[in-house]
C-alpha cells in the first residue's frame, strides 16, 4: 500500500461520518478520492481567466460517476476512462455545434459530422474495453462473466504484489488468484518440502509411541506410505526447519 493512499484511508476512516462502514468500503472510497483529485490536478480541459472551465467541470462528473459505479482501479483502466470522458465531453460540444448551425440554417460541415461519428465509435470502443458496454449483435461476444474474469486476470497482472505471497515450506513466490495483502504465512504442519509428513506423529511411529496403522488412519493414507516415510527418514527431516515455539 502506497503512503498516499495509506493518509487517505487514515482521513476517510477518521470522518464521523464513516465511524459504522468497514474498512472495504473506507478502502475503496479513499481510493476514490485520490482517483478524482488526481484527475482535477491533471484537468483533460483547460481554460484561461479566473472561472473554471464548465467542459472540465462536466469531465469531473464524469469521471466521478464511472468510478463509483464500475470496478475501475488499474493504472490501465484509468487511463483508458480518462480517454473515454474526454471522448464523451467532446461528442457533446460537436452535438451543440452541429445544433447551433442547425438552428440558424445553415449548411453542416461535412467534417464536422465525420469527427462526430469518429469520435462515437471510439467512445463505443473504449467502452467495449472496460467492460461498460460490449458489441451487440457478434457472434463471439464477450457474455458479462468473461469480461469479468478477463479483466480481473489483467488487474492481477498490473497488481502482482497484492497477490503474491511466498511460501512457507519453499520459499518460492507463489502468484494467487485472490488477494494476499493481509495473508499470514504459516507452516503448514501436515507437509515437510514436498512430503506429506506430520513430523510428531511420525516420530511417535520411529520411537514405537504410535502404531503404523494408527499414523496412517490419522493421516489418511496407506501403511505403505508410512513405511516409505520411515525408509526415506533422512532425507525428509533435513528439509525440516520448525519454527520456534513449534
Amino acid at each position: 500500500m502506497n503512503s498516499d493512499l495509506k493518509k487517505e484511508i487514515d482521513r476517510v476512516s477518521n470522518l464521523k461520518q464513516n465511524k459504522e462502514i468497514g474498512k472495504d468500503q473506507i478502502e475503496k472510497q479513499a481510493k476514490l478520492n485520490l482517483h478524482i483529485r488526481e484527475f482535477k490536478n491533471y484537468p483533460l480541459f483547460t481554460q484561461s481567466g479566473v472561472n473554471k472551465c464548465q467542459e472540465q467541470e462536466i469531465a469531473e462528473e464524469k469521471f466521478k460517476s464511472y468510478l463509483k459505479n464500475y470496478e475501475l482501479d488499474t493504472i490501465s483502466d484509468i487511463d483508458t476512462l480518462r480517454s473515454l470522458v474526454y471522448n464523451e465531453v467532446l461528442e457533446s460540444r460537436i452535438q451543440e455545434e452541429l445544433n447551433r448551425l442547425s438552428e440558424r440554417g445553415g449548411f453542416t460541415p461535412d467534417k464536422l459530422t465525420k469527427q462526430l461519428t469518429e469520435i462515437q465509435k471510439q467512445k463505443f470502443q473504449i467502452k467495449i474495453i472496460l467492460g461498460i458496454d460490449r458489441e451487440e449483435g457478434k457472434v463471439d461476444e464477450l457474455t458479462g462473466l468473461q469480461i469479468l474474469i478477463k479483466r480481473f486476470k489483467k488487474y492481477i497482472q498490473d497488481n502482482k504484489d497484492q497477490f503474491t505471497t511466498i511460501c512457507a515450506g519453499c520459499g518460492i513466490p507463489l502468484l494467487l488468484t485472490r488477494r494476499v495483502k493481509d495473508f499470514e504465512c504459516l507452516e503448514h504442519p501436515w507437509f515437510i518440502g514436498r512430503w506429506y509428513f506430520n513430523y510428531p506423529i511420525l516420530k511417535d511411529v520411529k520411537d514405537g509411541k504410535l502404531s503404523k496403522e494408527d499414523a496412517s488412519r490419522y493421516l489418511k493414507c496407506s501403511v505403505d506410505y508410512i513405511n516409505y516415510c520411515l525408509e526415506n527418514w533422512q532425507d525428509i527431516v533435513d528439509n525440516y526447519k520448525p519454527k520456534k515455539g513449534n
